[in-house]
């Protein structure tokens, strides 16, 4: 197993009177996420912790934001595509603020698949609430880019 290096190990050399910003780890800021595969649909999760809430005791938008672009992921696995999908836009509308403990979740859909694009969609909940909804449009490489969908570890 490798060694893990945090990032308060390497100097930033920031300007004098600037100070640390502790938003912690950045590979694990985000997630953890987890997916559920069911024959009626496909669902993606986080659980809400400390590290993912704002000042104002709410889930981050930007954490919102970057966790609606994990809505390609399900849709490509049900259209059997591994390759990796650049997002070309994606908006994202918050309805409803999630807190700390909450769990996360979407089922994203897919609105239209062509030869370069998929259209997606989702509403991302928090437990049985809406709390955003969002649509994104990703790009279908047409050539290996070197970067497959990531896999699923067993729990």
């Amino acid at each position: 197993m490798a060694a893990t290096i945090s990032f308060r190990d390497e100097p930033d050399n920031a300007p004098e009177g600037f100070l640390l910003i502790d938003y912690g780890d950045p590979e694990t800021f985000a997630g953890p996420y987890y997916e559920r595969d069911r024959p009626e649909s496909y669902q993606v999760g986080f659980r809400a912790k400390a590290r993912h809430v704002n000042h104002g005791g709410f889930i981050h938008g930007g954490l919102i934001a970057t966790f609606c672009d994990l809505q390609v992921r399900p849709i490509k696995i049900r259209e059997g595509l591994s390759e990796f999908s650049p997002t070309i836009n994606m908006a994202v509308d918050f309805v409803e603020s999630g807190r700390e403990g909450d769990w996360i979740w979407m089922e994203p859909t897919l609105v239209k698949r062509t030869r370069k694009m998929l259209f997606t969609q989702a509403l991302v909940m928090a437990g049985d609430r809406v709390i955003a909804r969002t649509n994104a449009t990703y790009r279908l490489m047409s050539h290996n880019t070197g970067a497959p969908e990531p896999g699923t570890m067993s729990s």
